[in-house]
């Protein structure tokens, strides 16, 4: 369980600790004489907790925001909280919200960190539960959702703790595994999918917890490993891969747990490094990289 402890606690000191909205007007943000102005939201104001794993946004211009206890959604003004309650099976199935996504019809998906996955309909605030049962293997294969992709066939991938990858069929509500295999190497390299990409191409990449990057072949369902290998410097520089995302064609950015970040290109399979340098202040300041985010100009 160490791998776990480990988890747990980079997920919960590496995300967002508070939650504040900052409130920009056109022309503020290129203003140097002006103060940017956060207004704070907190457990008085009627925040569920103070530990905030994702945010997103539906259809109906709600903020929603999954903490460690609860769901809530937040309308401007004031937040609505979200629990599961063992008297309503319509309730949320776990308090530990770990990811979210909104799915292509509005509806929410939400990664619980020991409920499995639910589905909401913002609409009728309902939730739908899929989780894991032992006797059936079309079920979810763990109750552990730490990722959630919906690719551009709308078909949604689920990427969790011990269970591997998982795909969704949403006409039977039925479940597919990925998992690895070490008599097969071409399975997935690990069981624990931290991140789930599907880039310009198409292409769907899978970060893993100890098992480097991967890329997935959806019609063979094959998986090609890009791993860190000692003494060469252009391979991936750390095996636990936190976040994936595309910067110029043909290039990938990846976000390693200790390892800094790593400029991909897929042409080659090769990988140029990003790490902390104490002697060099404009080096990236720390080796740890969560989270990578893209603005509308290309800057990471």
């Amino acid at each position: 369980m160490k791998s776990m402890n480990i988890f747990r606690y980079m997920t919960s000191f590496y995300k967002a600790l508070a939650f504040a909205f900052l409130w920009l007007t056109y022309g503020l943000a290129d203003s140097p004489s002006r103060t940017l102005q956060f207004d704070r939201f907190n457990i008085q104001d009627g925040l569920s907790q103070s530990a905030i794993q994702s945010i997103i946004q539906d259809d109906y211009g709600f903020i929603w925001i999954g903490t460690q206890d609860g769901l809530n959604r937040f309308d401007g003004y004031q937040f609505k909280v979200f629990r599961h309650s063992p008297l309503d099976s319509l309730s949320l199935s776990g308090k530990y919200i770990q990811t979210m996504l909104k799915g292509h019809t509005g509806n929410l998906w939400i990664g619980t960190f020991n409920g499995g996955l639910d589905r909401l309909d913002p609409a009728t605030e309902r939730f739908i539960h899929f989780k894991n049962d032992p006797n059936d293997p079309q079920t979810l294969s763990s109750n552990i959702v730490l990722s959630i992709m919906e690719d551009r066939s709308g078909i949604l991938w689920i990427g969790t703790y011990g269970g591997g990858l998982n795909k969704h069929d949403s006409n039977t509500k039925k479940f597919t595994h990925f998992k690895n295999d070490p008599d097969n190497p071409m399975s997935i390299s690990n069981d624990i999918v931290l991140d789930i990409f599907e880039d310009s191409d198409g292409i769907m990449w899978i970060g893993t917890m100890g098992g480097g990057l991967d890329k997935f072949d959806r019609e063979s369902g094959n998986f090609t490993h890009f791993r860190n290998e000692p003494g060469n410097p252009q391979s991936l520089s750390h095996d636990r891969v936190w976040e994936i995302q595309e910067g110029e064609p043909g290039v990938l950015w990846i976000g390693t747990m200790n390892g800094g970040l790593n400029k991909f290109y897929k042409s080659t399979g090769k990988f140029i490094r990003y790490i902390h340098d104490p002697g060099n202040p404009q080096s990236l300041s720390n080796d740890v990289v969560p989270t990578i985010y893209k603005d509308k100009s290309g800057v990471l």
